[in-house]
C-alpha cells in the first residue's frame, strides 16, 4: 500500500469515525431518556402492586387471626367438662377438669392468648388462666386473687348475650387494677354466653387474645415488602402507626391528637369518601376495609356483637417521599448517560485502529491455520503410509516367520518317525520340548497378527446381530465344546449393535475360549450369555463357572503378554484378553470382570446402542 493510498483511507476512515461518534451519542442519549421514563412507570407500577400486596396481606392476617379466635372460643364452647360444669359448678371434680381443659389450651395452643376465664353473671372470676408474653408460661390464678370484672367495658357490653352469642371488645392496651399494663399488651376479647347454670344463672367464656401477634406479622410483612404498613381503627386512631409514638392515642395521655385524621387529613378524606369498596389505588395510597364483624357473622349460628366497626389496612407514599425516589433515579441515569458518552468517544476514537490491527490479525491468523492444515495433511498422509507399511509389515512378517516354524516341525516329525526306536527317552524329551516350544511360537505370532489388525482402525461400522456372531462361534467351537461336554445357556435374546461384525466375532471367540480353556477339573464347563439394555448402551455379560482370577490380577489380566498361569497347565499366549480390550475401546465401549477364586468370573462389555460422533467420522472417513 503506497502513501496516497495510506491517506485517503485515513480521511475516509475519520469521516466514519465522526459519523459513528454522533449516532452513538444521539442514539444512546434517547435510549437513555426512554429507559428513565420507563424506570420511573416501573417503579410506579412496582409501588403500587406492593402496596396492594402488603395491604392485602395485612387484610388477611387481621381476618385470619379474628376468625381463628372464633373458631378457639366456639370449640371451647362444646368441650363436654365446661357443659358438666354448667349442670353443677359447685362441685370440684367439674371445676378441676374444666381448669385443666383451659390450662391444656393456654399452654399447648400454638396462638397466642393471654387469658382464658369463665365468669358468673354478676362478673366475678370463677376460673381464670394466665399466661405469661415473655415465657410463654401458662399459670392457674388461685381463688384468693380472682377479680370481679363487673365494671370493665367489655363485660357490661356482653351482660346481655344470650346462650350462645358472642361478643368481640375493642382491639387495644390490656389494663389491670385500672392501669395499662406495660410493656404495652395489644389485646382483643371474645366473649362467648355458655348458657345458665343449674341455678338459672348466666355463664360466661371470655379469651384474652394476644394483639402483639398480629403486630408482630404486620411489622414483618411491611419490612420483607419494604413498603408502609398502617392499621387504623374507625375512629382514626392508629394501631399500627408510622411511628409507635403515633399509636393507641385514645388511651395513652398526650395522644389524643395523634390519627390519621390529624397527621394525613387528605388520606382520611379519600378513605371516608370511598369506604364503600374494599381496596384502592389513589395515586402513591392503598388501603382496604377490614369488617371483622362482616365477616364473622358468615361464620355463626348465633349473634355477634362487636364495639368497632372496622379497621382500614393503609399503605400510603406521600409525594415527596416518591418525588425523592424519582430524583434519585434521574441522578443516577444523568451520571450513567455522562458515562456512557465518554465510554462511546473512546471506543469510537479506536475503533478504526483496532478495526485494522484485527483485520490484520485475522489475515496473520487464516495464513497460519492453512499452513498448519497443509502441515497437518501431509502428516495424515505420511501416518496412513506408515499405518499401511506397518500392517504390510506385520503380514510379511508373521509368513517369514512361521516358513522357519514349518520347517523345524516338519524335521523333528520326520526324524521322530524313522529314528524313535533308536534314540532314548532323553532324546524323546528333547524333541517334545522342540515341538512344543514350536507350536506355542506359531501360536504366539498368529495371536500377535491378530493383535496388529485390531490395533489399526475398524473396517465401516454397520449393524451386526449378536445373536449371529454367537451362533458362529457355537459353530467354529462346536467339536470343542461336544469334547468338554461344556453347557452354554441364552438367558435372554441377544441384540443388535453398531460394530464391526470381524472384531465383535474375535472379541467372544476369545471369551469363549478362555472360559472353555480355564474350566476346573473335573467339572463341566457352564456358560452363561446374556444382555441388559440401558438408555444408551447394551451391556453383553459372559460368565463361567472356571477357576476364577484373584482380585490382585484383575486390573493387569489386560496387559499384554499378562498370563497368570504357566504355560505347562493351561497353554495361552498373553493376548486373548488385550485383544478383547482393544476392539472394545475400538467400538467406544468398556469391558469389566467380576471374579472370585475358584468360583468363576463374569466379563461384562458394554457398546453403544447407536452410532456414536466418533464411529460415524471413522464410517465417515473409509466411506470417502
Amino acid at each position: 500500500m503506497d502513501t496516497k493510498q495510506s491517506l485517503f483511507n485515513y480521511q475516509l476512515w475519520f469521516l466514519k469515525v465522526v459519523t459513528i461518534w454522533l449516532i452513538f451519542l444521539i442514539a444512546f442519549g434517547t435510549v437513555e431518556y426512554l429507559l428513565y421514563r420507563s424506570e420511573i412507570k416501573a417503579v410506579r407500577i412496582k409501588t403500587i402492586a406492593e402496596q396492594n400486596q402488603v395491604v392485602k396481606f395485612g387484610h388477611d392476617i387481621l381476618e385470619r387471626h379474628f376468625a381463628s379466635s372464633l373458631n378457639d372460643i366456639r370449640y371451647l364452647a362444646k368441650l363436654s367438662s365446661i357443659q358438666a360444669f354448667l349442670t353443677n359448678p359447685t362441685r370440684p371434680e367439674n371445676k378441676a377438669q374444666v381448669t385443666a381443659d383451659l390450662y391444656q389450651f393456654i399452654s399447648t395452643k400454638y396462638r397466642s392468648y393471654l387469658q382464658a376465664r369463665i365468669l358468673n353473671e354478676k362478673g366475678q372470676e370463677l376460673i381464670r388462666i394466665d399466661k405469661s408474653t415473655n415465657d410463654k408460661h401458662a399459670q392457674i390464678i388461685r381463688s384468693g386473687q380472682l377479680q370481679n370484672k363487673a365494671h370493665r367495658t367489655y363485660f357490661m357490653n356482653s351482660a346481655s348475650l344470650k346462650t350462645g352469642d358472642i361478643y368481640i371488645s375493642r382491639f387495644d392496651l390490656n389494663v389491670e387494677h385500672h392501669k395499662i399494663i406495660r410493656p404495652f399488651q395489644p389485646t382483643y376479647r371474645f366473649v362467648i354466653n355458655l348458657g345458665r347454670d343449674a341455678q338459672g344463672h348466666k355463664v360466661f367464656l371470655i379469651l384474652n387474645c394476644d394483639g402483639s401477634d398480629i403486630l408482630r406479622q404486620l411489622n414483618q410483612l411491611s419490612t420483607n415488602i419494604k413498603v408502609p404498613l398502617w392499621v387504623v381503627n374507625s375512629a382514626s386512631y392508629f394501631i399500627k402507626g408510622p411511628s409507635p409514638q403515633d399509636e393507641w392515642g385514645w388511651q395513652i395521655a398526650g395522644r389524643a391528637n395523634q390519627k390519621l385524621e390529624t397527621l394525613y387529613p387528605q388520606v382520611w378524606a379519600q378513605l371516608c369518601d370511598l369506604n364503600s369498596r374494599n381496596t384502592h389505588s389513589l395515586e402513591m395510597l392503598t388501603f382496604s376495609e377490614v369488617n371483622i364483624k362482616k365477616q364473622l357473622i358468615k361464620q355463626c349460628t348465633h349473634n355477634l356483637k362487636s364495639d368497632f366497626n372496622h379497621f382500614y389496612v393503609i399503605s400510603f407514599l406521600s409525594a415527596k417521599e416518591f418525588g425523592a425516589n424519582n430524583q434519585q433515579i434521574f441522578s443516577h441515569f444523568v451520571a450513567q448517560w455522562l458515562i456512557g458518552e465518554i465510554l462511546i468517544t473512546f471506543m469510537v476514537i479506536g475503533f478504526g485502529w483496532l478495526d485494522y490491527k484485527r483485520c490484520k490479525k485475522i489475515d496473520q491468523q487464516y495464513a497460519a491455520i492453512v499452513n498448519l492444515q497443509r502441515k497437518q495433511q501431509k502428516t495424515m498422509i505420511a501416518l496412513e503410509k506408515s499405518n499401511a507399511s506397518l500392517e504390510q509389515f506385520a503380514y510379511i512378517a508373521s509368513h517369514d516367520l512361521q516358513e522357519p516354524l514349518r520347517v523345524i516341525a516338519s524335521y523333528v516329525d520326520l526324524f521322530t518317525q524313522h529314528y524313535e526306536q533308536h534314540v532314548d527317552d532323553k532324546v524323546k524329551k528333547y524333541l517334545f520340548y522342540i515341538t512344543d516350544a514350536t507350536t506355542r511360537m506359531r501360536h504366539l505370532i498368529f495371536d500377535l497378527l491378530d493383535y496388529s489388525r485390531v490395533q489399526a482402525k475398524p473396517r465401516a461400522f454397520h449393524e451386526v446381530s449378536l445373536e449371529k456372531v454367537f451362533e458362529q462361534i457355537h459353530s467354529d467351537l462346536s467339536a470343542r465344546i461336544a469334547k468338554q461336554n461344556a453347557q452354554i445357556d441364552y438367558t435372554t435374546p441377544l441384540p443388535i449393535v453398531w460394530g464391526d461384525q470381524r472384531q465383535l466375532y474375535q472379541l467372544f471367540l476369545n471369551l469363549l475360549t478362555n472360559a472353555l480353556k480355564f474350566t476346573q477339573p473335573d467339572e463341566i464347563a457352564r456358560i452363561t450369555i446374556s444382555a441388559i439394555e440401558t438408555e444408551q448402551h447394551w451391556q453383553i455379560r459372559v460368565t463361567d463357572n472356571g477357576i476364577g482370577i484373584e482380585e490382585q490380577y484383575q486390573q493387569e489380566i489386560f496387559d499384554i503378554f499378562r498370563k497368570l498361569n504357566q504355560s505347562d497347565q493351561y497353554q495361552g499366549t498373553g493376548i486373548g484378553l488385550a485383544i478383547c480390550k482393544t476392539i472394545v475401546e475400538n467400538h467406544n465401549g468398556q469391558i469389566e470382570l467380576a471374579s472370585e477364586l475358584g468360583k468363576g468370573t463374569t466379563f461384562l462389555i458394554t457398546l453403544p446402542k447407536f452410532a456414536t460422533q466418533e464411529l460415524d467420522d471413522i464410517d465417515d472417513e473409509f466411506h470417502s
